[in-house]
């Protein structure tokens, strides 16, 4: 139970430790668990885990666990791949555990910021909602920032598309709103008056902070 309820809250590490080591998963949900712990630390182990959840857990669950453990070995353009993968498989798989797939759209996030070309074949295949529109906002967050990266890269307008998906109801946060009224600026989006003044009137809106104008402590 000790084990369950830290890998819930996300503490992988934690649930590693309390989860008995002779003792075997046997429920759908712990051997997922028990993959996912295997496959972070890299461990020998995890392979066979990983297998024995073909049938049991989602194609997409797999591929992120798959991933993981790539990325614990040091094998960064097999991770990519298995990213890649679960973002395929996803397009046909809505049952997975969220948990596990927030922490599979991390990784992919993580992963976009750094290489051109992972980050291409990220915003290839998140232009469309995932089935029965599970988890959209971590899919709005993933594609905008995908664009962020691609557009300091080669200058293109990708920001203005994938801003444009969240339009009317853009959520209410500067670190959203700030980026949005500088793409639409960039780009000449019809929009960008609207962005300018909605990151206003949130700023406007702030309460004043508790240090203002005290004197930096020596």
């Amino acid at each position: 139970a000790t084990a369950r309820h830290a890998w819930s809250r996300g503490d992988l590490a934690r649930a590693a430790r309390a989860w008995p080591t002779d003792d075997r998963p046997v429920a759908p949900l712990d051997q997922l668990m028990w993959a996912e712990l295997l496959a972070v630390s890299g461990a020998p182990a995890a392979d066979d885990a990983i297998a024995a959840l073909d049938g049991v857990r989602t194609p997409t669950e797999r591929a992120f666990l798959t991933a993981h453990l790539q990325f614990a070995r040091g094998d960064v353009a097999r991770g990519r791949t298995a990213l890649v993968a679960a973002l395929d498989a996803w397009k046909e798989d809505a049952w997975g555990h969220g948990p596990v797939l927030q922490r599979g759209l991390e990784r992919v996030r993580v992963e976009a910021s750094r290489d051109p070309r992972f980050a291409a074949a990220v915003w290839a295949r998140t232009g469309e909602p995932w089935p029965v529109s599970v988890l959209e906002e971590y899919r709005y967050q993933l594609r905008i920032s995908t664009a962020l990266f691609l557009d300091a890269a080669d200058g293109g307008g990708r920001c203005a598309e994938a801003f444009g998906e969240m339009e009317p109801h853009v959520p209410w946060d500067e670190g959203l709103l700030a980026p949005r009224a500088a793409c639409y600026a960039r780009t000449g989006d019809g929009r960008a008056d609207l962005a300018a003044d909605d990151l206003a009137r949130f700023r406007a809106d702030q309460a004043m902070p508790l240090a203002a104008g005290l004197p930096t402590p020596p």
